[in-house]
């Protein structure tokens, strides 16, 4: 059975577990004269999930919850405010990690199964079972019945990472080795794809994190040949992606880069926090606007980007209590209702944001 230690390990491949919640730091950039502050975000309510949320996936009006611990895929319906437990039953300690959908079916990879899960999108039976062979799949994309995964054979006890892409439709298998060690997620970009390595720590005798070896930025075209390696020793462990402009969160250093659409970096900011360890998620609002998560502090930073800089706008806290953490993990803008999603992987739950201009 999988142990919430190990299930941590599979799904924050690069987080300590042992973190205290600090307060928020001075902001060293100005303030921005549009967009969104903490005055204009309105808590709407939560849901509880279960155990162990792993991940969000938008899929026109429905959000897809995964729930690893239960081994289930819930569903938020956004316009009817409903949710849906268990809509999706997965195989017993299979651990779900990711979800993808089209407009017929929906595709589940789980880190303890070489199966990609195809499930009827309108009852959520069962369709299909496809072998794709990975050891830790852990990122997905699904189009027009083709499938890319990223794997990143990421080995906890010896602290050794390899990976690779596989880009498959049905039975037809395509391996792409990466420059970079430890991939941990994939997106699609107007010039083909974009793929997240967090590399393997480098720890100093007290077990801190000092460094990784192998982590990186790598670009691919749409046949999947190297366009460029961006290497560093943060640990890009979550970027977002915007028309013009991608934003890098470091797993533990807590630095954002701003990077053009062909790696260039153009800028760079590092959070202040008491202890040192800050792992960031960032996600694209709407045009230059970016919210930034910060797991360990529960807290959101949104972020304008205009003229290639980064402009610190406001912060604000999730959470009440430095006892009662939240852990912020993923989050998903939905524009036509102004809701921000926020996944918290501590509290298990999914917290709705109302969110609105000036």
């Amino acid at each position: 059975m999988t142990t919430k230690e190990s299930r941590t390990d599979i799904l924050i491949l690069t987080i300590l577990m042992s973190i205290i919640l600090s307060g928020c730091s001075d902001l060293g950039h100005a303030d921005s004269n549009s967009g969104f502050t903490s005055s204009t975000i309105q808590f709407v309510k939560s849901y509880p999930i279960g155990m162990w949320p792993n991940a969000l996936y938008h899929d026109n009006r429905d959000l897809y919850i995964v729930d690893s611990g239960n081994n289930e895929i819930d569903v938020y319906h956004i316009d009817t405010d409903i949710y849906e437990n268990s809509v999706i039953k997965l195989p017993t300690d299979s651990n779900p990690v990711q979800v993808s959908a089209d407009n017929t079916y929906v595709y589940v990879i789980a880190s303890n199964s070489n199966i990609l899960y195809q499930y009827d999108k309108a009852t959520g039976i069962l369709t299909s079972l496809l072998d794709h062979g990975l050891d830790m799949p852990y990122s997905l994309i699904s189009s027009d019945g083709c499938h890319i995964i990223v794997n990143s054979e990421y080995d906890y006890i010896n602290n050794t990472a390899g990976g690779f892409i596989t880009n498959f439709c049905d039975s037809d298998l395509q391996n792409i080795t990466t420059t970079c060690l430890n991939p941990v997620s994939i997106q699609k970009m107007d010039k083909g794809y974009l793929v997240t390595c967090s590399g393997v720590f480098q720890y100093d005798k007290n077990y801190n994190i000092t460094g990784t070896n192998g982590s990186a930025l790598v670009l691919f075209d749409s046949l999947f040949s190297n366009i460029k390696t961006v290497f560093n020793n943060d640990d890009p462990g979550s970027v977002a992606i915007s028309q013009e402009y991608i934003l890098s969160g470091s797993a533990y250093q807590g630095t954002i880069h701003l990077l053009d659409h062909d790696l260039n970096i153009l800028d760079s900011y590092h959070f202040k926090r008491p202890d040192t360890n800050v792992m960031l998620i960032p996600r694209h609002i709407k045009d230059d606007l970016f919210v930034v998560a910060d797991f360990n502090h529960d807290m959101l930073s949104f972020i304008h980007t205009g003229y290639g800089k980064i402009d610190i706008h406001s912060e604000h806290r999730i959470s009440d209590s430095q006892v009662a953490r939240k852990g912020p993990l993923d989050l998903i803008y939905d524009d036509n209702s102004h809701q921000l999603f926020i996944l918290n992987s501590l509290s298990e739950t999914l917290d709705i944001y109302l969110l609105s201009d000036e």
